[in-house]
């Protein structure tokens, strides 16, 4: 006997599952899953958004982002003056200095001895900015070297 089926196969019916008794903490770690889960839900809604960073503009105790970003400026063309002006009152030391530590300075006993990192040090006597600008100028230099 040959018998003809039509159509698709119906899955077979899956077995329900108990019904789970949840406990407090359970309970309190569901929720906190549905609320991440909620925040990042929002946040992709608030990302996908035009203008710039999802339409966000930065606010910083009622400041906006353009104030911001003239403080920082300010702050940087502060730093890097101060790094001029110690460039400027010690020039062979501080290029001395700044290429022996990007290593671009052949190791040479007279070189080494125009070396001062009392140059670096001193340019971090304000806040500590200018320290960091000569740091980045030195791994600029590792990178190109």
């Amino acid at each position: 006997m040959s018998s003809k089926q039509g159509g698709k196969l119906k899955p077979l019916k899956q077995a329900k599952a108990d019904k789970k008794e949840y406990d407090e903490t359970d309970l309190a770690n569901i929720q906190k899953k549905k609320d991440e889960e909620k925040a990042l839900k929002e946040l992709r809604a608030k990302a996908s958004q035009k203008g710039s960073f999802g339409g966000w503009v930065c606010r910083l105790d009622g400041i906006s982002q353009e104030s911001n970003v003239w403080t920082l400026l300010l702050l940087f063309l502060r730093a890097v003056t101060r790094v001029v002006g110690s460039l400027a009152s010690r020039p062979a030391a501080a290029a001395a200095t700044i290429l022996y530590h990007g290593g671009a300075l052949p190791r040479d006993r007279a070189l080494e001895r125009l070396v001062c990192d009392d140059v670096i040090d001193c340019a971090g006597d304000g806040d500590g900015a200018e320290k960091y600008i000569f740091y980045f100028i030195i791994n600029i230099i590792k990178c190109l070297y």
